[in-house]
């Protein structure tokens, strides 16, 4: 990892004893509510994760089938939730009993279109009430956990005048006090916080750059709570309780932002993304009525594409699956120190193509995006620690899914199934 600017001593040794800071959603410990997770992090906290598996691979609790997509499923109160799409026609968000598969409920919604790499994008964001979800024709829905109808809905191409994204809405939905905010993606209004009773719009924030598939998150810096956001124009910091925007930084510019920022603690980030665009940390503070901004180090050529680096122990785990660009391989997953050194590259060694990244119980779960193989690996920065394997997708799935887990059981989504697997030791 070349053209690295490295910062000073005294700031490499702060960064890392620094840990993620971020706001998170009421609900039990091992629920796993939203995209990422409970504090979008991609991190859980459960232990007891079975160190090895038996031939064959993990015990596969139920196997429901699914339409094409992208979009992830969250975990709450022993229910999954699952936003789908039925023939180009309908988004159906679906809720499943987590121990058995057994579909409970669905709501479905006539939105007949189709996309490139068509399918569902996001993730549904639950609370103990409502159910909110980011349709890829761009419809916001809010339903309810008990009747399981329709609260409210908001066509964010019709209210806002937003052009449809060439793959459609991706986002997220976040939750923030009595809001909930997406990206309407349109020309002159930016990110727009909902009322989660009525969905009526109590800010938008100005215009934050154009066509971008980043989900937003909610990060503390000084004495404000900040909507972080990537698109095509670089950074925006907007103003959690208003839609202020407090920093725009241009200097990082992914032509297609997927990747959401990896918060390190106290105003670090870690912004990252593909298409040639490399990866960058940044250091925010607060100052006067905005931020300001360091960029701390630069690599020109390794990104991660569409998930999240994890942060654990003062290392940066990324499935940099871009890179190389003619000047030797592509990285793959990859444990980077926060001087931007690697400590090691996998490679080709096993690939891991598009594929999603979590930790859980200390331990990195990879999920191999093209040839369906499930990882479980140490989080050790001095080098790649293997500890089983099993393929949990055929070959060509573009299982790029982002995966979920809660009460032991891990859920995998492929092009055609949704999967629940017993992590737990037996």
């Amino acid at each position: 990892m070349d053209n690295c600017r490295v910062p000073g001593r005294t700031l490499q040794l702060r960064l890392l004893c620094l840990c993620a800071v971020t706001l998170c959603l009421p609900a039990c410990a091992d629920d796993w509510s939203q995209f990422l997770g409970q504090a979008r992090d991609g991190r859980s906290d459960e232990s007891g994760l079975a160190r090895q598996w038996p031939d064959g691979g993990p015990r596969e609790l139920w196997n429901v089938g699914v339409g094409p997509g992208f979009g992830g499923a969250s975990i709450r109160d022993g229910e999954v939730f699952l936003l789908d799409r039925a023939d180009d026609a309908q988004d159906v968000l679906r809720c499943f009993d987590l121990a058995s598969g057994a579909e409970l409920w669905r709501f479905e919604n006539d939105v007949p279109g189709r996309l490139d790499y068509n399918g569902s994008r996001s993730t549904p964001t639950v609370t103990k009430r409502h159910v909110f979800a980011l349709g890829p024709l761009g419809h916001l829905y809010c339903v309810d956990r008990r009747s399981h109808e329709l609260v409210w809905m908001v066509d964010l191409m019709a209210t806002f005048g937003s052009s449809p994204p060439r793959w459609g809405f991706a986002a997220s939905p976040l939750l923030y006090d009595e809001t909930v905010i997406v990206p309407s993606l349109a020309d002159e209004v930016g990110l727009v916080a909902f009322d989660v009773d009525d969905g009526r719009p109590l800010w938008q924030s100005g215009n934050v750059g154009g066509e971008s598939y980043c989900s937003p998150a909610i990060h503390r810096i000084g004495k404000r709570d900040v909507a972080m956001y990537l698109s095509p124009q670089g950074l925006y910091a907007i103003d959690a309780r208003n839609g202020k925007q407090l920093l725009h930084y241009a200097g990082y510019q992914c032509s297609i932002p997927i990747t959401a920022p990896t918060a390190l603690g106290k105003g670090a980030f870690f912004l990252t993304g593909g298409y040639e665009t490399g990866s960058v940390l940044i250091q925010l503070k607060a100052k006067g009525r905005g931020l300001a901004i360091t960029e701390i180090f630069r690599l020109d050529r390794d990104g991660a594409q569409i998930h999240q680096p994890i942060l654990f122990d003062g290392h940066l785990y990324a499935n940099f699956n871009e890179g190389g660009q003619g000047r030797g391989p592509v990285p793959g997953l990859t444990c980077l120190s926060l001087d931007g050194r690697a400590r090691w590259a996998a490679e080709d060694s096993p690939s891991v193509d598009r594929g999603s990244l979590i930790l859980v119980d200390g331990l990195l779960l990879s999920l191999s995006g093209q040839d369906g193989v499930l990882r479980l690996l140490e989080a050790d920065p001095d080098g790649y620690s293997e500890l089983a394997s099993a393929r949990v997708f055929e070959n060509g799935e573009n299982a790029w899914a982002p995966m979920a887990f809660a009460d032991g059981k891990l859920l995998l989504r492929s092009q055609s199934a949704l999967k629940c697997l017993d992590l737990i030791e037996p």
